[in-house]
Order: structure tokens, then C-alpha cells, then sequence
């Protein structure tokens, strides 16, 4: 499962992660992009979009990530 780390507010990095991603459902995320825009170390976005893609949330072609939604 998910480990909860408080960031903005009461939302944990995943939830700031799949909020961002849900904007635009049909693009191409890089993680640069996504922890230059969170605020978020990008290991750690890393480790969060690596979760997301064991749980059959996120894919990723390349070093893209897209949501499986």
C-alpha cells in the first residue's frame, strides 16, 4: 500500500500526484515535470508513479507515465 507522507495541506503526495494527472487523463507525464510542478522530490514522485503502475493505476512507455483509468 501507499505510505502517507502529509504534504500540501492533508494531501499525501500520491493524492497530489493523480489529481495532477487527472487534468488532462489523456497526456504524457514525465516525472520532472510532475515533481517540478508538485513541489515534490523526484525520487519520491518516482517511487509514487512506480506504486501506481504495480497497482494498475499508472503505465509508463518510455519515461512517460500515462493513467490507466
Amino acid at each position: 500500500m501507499f505510505y502517507i507522507v502529509k504534504r500540501d495541506g492533508n494531501r499525501t503526495a500520491y493524492e497530489m500526484l493523480l489529481e495532477e494527472m487527472r487534468k488532462d487523463p489523456n497526456r504524457a507525464y514525465r516525472s520532472r515535470y510532475l515533481a517540478r510542478n508538485l513541489g515534490i522530490e523526484s525520487q519520491e514522485i518516482g517511487e509514487e508513479l512506480a506504486k501506481m503502475r504495480d497497482y494498475g493505476i499508472a503505465t509508463r512507455s518510455g519515461k512517460s507515465w500515462y493513467l490507466s483509468e
